[in-house]
């Protein structure tokens, strides 16, 4: 297939009119100055909003390509509506051809050059969009374009074109690797643009599709603009009405009532079981039990992971392949699964929780405790799940990726722990088994350029990264941090057991997390680890209420990776008595009370005596939602010193003494709320400042900046 064959058939973006903003008769020009040159030439230019179009579609194009784009070289006419669009082979054919003019450059000194010049325009893109997407004239889109959801599509558009550009630069930049060490490339701030498609989300939704689904597409609009273009995954009779954006209701089963299913609803098929006793004796030895389907289908012949190699099963309770050794499954289930591990394992020995997890309290407590060993041990880890079943074997590499991204096996709790410590996984489709390393390899530069395929494939490495590249049998080195990003979307119908899901990818006992009362086990998860990310306390999610532990958050699940600072090098230390970590704390010259009840109000102003810069502190609502109560503090700690800007997150603390260590003093304080503080100047700009400001006190302070290591630093203990 030649470059330009292959180029086509990749997806960029579904096309949408073209609202007639004037483009050529202009000179290249930055994004900066592309609206100013236009509206100096056409003052009466009643639509900016056209302008606006051309801006994210032109301008980003023009200022990254460093080339002068025409009209005609991106526009078509419609064949059905007569109008003009903005056409995908045009993009695609201007990013074929400046990847190939770039990968001639030479030498890193213009290598250099050209990465940088590429981050500015990203970055100018970037601030261009945030700035046209708070634009009044956007705001006018629906009109201009007769519906709200072509509006949505003209943002989304606009966005996968400066994702592209993103695309492309970080593919050359990967081929440059290998001989030039380069500038990291910054993605395009993207994130806080998802309120803008919700008409496209609202339609999908309409047809079928999961908002909890949704919402973890619509972090990357192109990914988003692909499934809009796709039905959702066939396997849904469930449905998703009563789904949200935060959680799909479908996926969670309720344990009391769940039966397992048969492969047709019509089927009256005896259930098998394996031998009780011998699962139990297994256990009680700390042994793994295995299973496999007799050569006649009638049975199952039980026996001990140490005498044979097996293959386990990882699938979602939802699709009715829970149970547990006393119940077994239907025979008709064993004999679909049976020949699919025989490909894998000719000796077709296999483990499944349905069947080597026993409802006896003891040996399931150890079943519990060995789950990571046994997904460590296993030859493959055999991924069943009925939405990916669906899609054929022949299906293309990127259809395959999303389809696994948007499955239901992707969005659970413990099968991330499943793919993670596995040597191989295999997912079943529709004709066959497809090995995930297979998926991530051999990808060509014109894949590589696709912002499509490079969303995808970076969801699913967070599976495989963790792994040792000398031995697969060794232990991922994942911290706390890792685990909150990597359970992001992922939910459990136990919320109970999350510690216990995650607990072989951190190193910490499961056998000794299992035996204790459920509220007991995060805070030993804890304690355990000793050392977490100092920015743990810093995000508006529920908090434990246990003492010394009032800072943690209550659920590892639901964490977006901008709330944690990411850092490599945990910076706190976790013990019974609360949080040891090094903070800057802007001291409050008195002690303030806010809160949300009838009397409190939930602001207060702050004056920095020391920069004379002024701010509005704003207690958080916990998902959503406002606690009624009221607070005091005496000071606001942060990770980072630099209050400038549009918002940071921050503590309200009060301190109630101090002590020392080594020499060095340590202020203690106690958790009291998450907060938000605000430039003022960054308010009255941006024209959102409080309307009402009745009651709001205003109280001076000064920044403590610390130094690590420090002899004058201070450090803060938060219970």
């Amino acid at each position: 297939m030649d470059d330009a064959t292959r180029t086509s058939s990749l997806f960029l973006f579904f096309e949408v009119p073209w609202l007639g903003g004037t483009h050529d008769g202009f000179p290249l020009l930055s994004t900066q100055h592309y609206i100013q040159q236009r509206r100096a030439r056409y003052p009466r230019a009643p639509h900016t909003a056209c302008q606006l179009q051309s801006l994210l579609i032109f301008g980003v194009l023009e200022s990254a390509l460093e080339i002068k784009i025409a009209e005609r070289q991106l526009l078509r006419k419609d064949t059905l509506t007569g109008g003009m669009v903005v056409a995908q082979e045009g993009v695609m054919n201007l990013l074929t051809d400046w990847r190939q003019r770039t990968l001639q450059i030479q030498t890193w000194e213009d290598a250099s050059h050209w990465v940088f010049g590429v981050k500015k325009a990203i970055m100018g893109g970037s601030m261009m969009f945030e700035m046209a997407t708070t634009n009044q004239a956007f705001e006018r889109l629906p009109q201009l374009a007769g519906d709200s959801l072509v509006a949505a599509q003209l943002y989304a558009q606009a966005a996968c074109v400066l994702d592209a550009v993103y695309a492309t630069c970080s593919a050359i930049i990967g081929l440059w690797s290998s001989k030039w060490q380069l500038p990291t490339l910054e993605q395009p701030r993207l994130g806080a643009f998802a309120s803008s498609l919700r008409p496209m989300i609202d339609k999908m939704v309409a047809d079928g599709w999961c908002p909890f689904t949704l919402s973890i597409l619509s972090e990357y609009p192109c990914v988003l603009s692909y499934a809009f273009t796709h039905p959702s995954h066939g396997s849904s009779s469930r449905g998703h009405a009563t789904c949200s954006p935060i959680n799909c209701a479908t996926n969670n089963i309720d344990t009391s009532d769940y039966k397992p299913a048969h492969v047709s609803p019509d089927c009256t098929c005896a259930f098998l079981k394996p031998s009780l006793n011998t699962v139990l004796d297994a256990l009680t030895a700390d042994t793994i039990p295995v299973v496999q389907l007799s050569p006649d289908g009638e049975s199952i012949i039980t026996s001990i992971a140490d005498q044979t190699s097996f293959v386990a099963l990882s699938h979602v309770w939802a699709d009715g392949l829970g149970s547990t050794t006393e119940v077994g499954l239907p025979q008709c289930q064993l004999r679909r699964i049976a020949p699919l591990v025989q490909s894998l394992n000719p000796r077709g020995a296999f483990w499944m929780d349905a069947l080597c997890v026993p409802s006896v309290r003891e040996q399931r407590k150890k079943a519990i405790a060995l789950m990571a060993q046994t997904y460590r041990d296993a030859s493959h880890v055999l991924v069943l799940d009925a939405q990916i079943r669906t899609v054929p074997f022949t299906a293309g590499r990127v259809e395959k990726m999303f389809r696994i991204l948007t499955a239901g096996w992707m969005q659970r709790l413990w099968t991330f722990q499943e793919g993670v410590l596995a040597r191989r996984v295999l997912f079943e489709f529709a004709g066959g088994l497809v090995d995930m390393d297979k998926l991530e390899e051999g990808f060509d530069i014109e894949y590589l350029s696709n912002a499509v395929h490079r969303r995808l494939k970076s969801k699913l490495i967070s599976l495989r990264r963790f792994r040792s590249s000398t031995s697969p049998l060794a232990t991922p080195n994942f911290t706390l941090t890792d685990v909150f990003s990597s359970l992001q979307w992922r939910s459990t119908s136990r919320p109970s057991d999350e510690t216990l899901a995650v607990a072989g990818l951190l190193n910490v006992d499961a056998g000794v997390l299992v035996a204790l009362p459920s509220e007991e086990r995060l805070p030993h998860l804890l304690r355990e680890l000793g050392a977490v990310d100092d920015s743990l306390p810093f995000s508006n999610i529920p908090r434990l209420s246990a003492p010394g532990f009032r800072w943690a958050p209550s659920t590892l699940m639901g964490h977006t990776p901008a709330r944690l600072s990411g850092t490599s090098r945990p910076l706190a230390v976790c013990t019974d008595a609360g949080l040891l970590a090094e903070y800057f704390a802007f001291c409050l010259h008195e002690t303030v009370k806010f809160g949300f009840d009838a009397t409190t109000p939930p602001s207060f102003f702050l004056h920095d005596v020391t920069s004379g810069e002024d701010y509005i502190a704003q207690v958080g609502t916990v998902n959503g939602h406002r606690e009624e109560t009221t607070w005091e503090c005496n000071m606001l700690l942060f990770v980072h010193d630099h209050l400038g800007g549009h918002l940071t997150s921050g503590v309200a603390a009060l301190r109630y003494g101090m002590e020392e260590e080594a020499g060095n003093p340590r202020h203690l304080c106690t958790y009291q709320a998450y907060v938000v503080v605000k430039d003022v100047l960054s308010l009255l700009k941006r024209k959102t400042m409080p309307d009402d400001m009745t009651g709001i006190v205003r109280v001076q302070g000064h920044m403590k900046r610390m130094k690590v290591r420090c002899s004058s630093q201070i450090r803060y203990q938060i219970h």
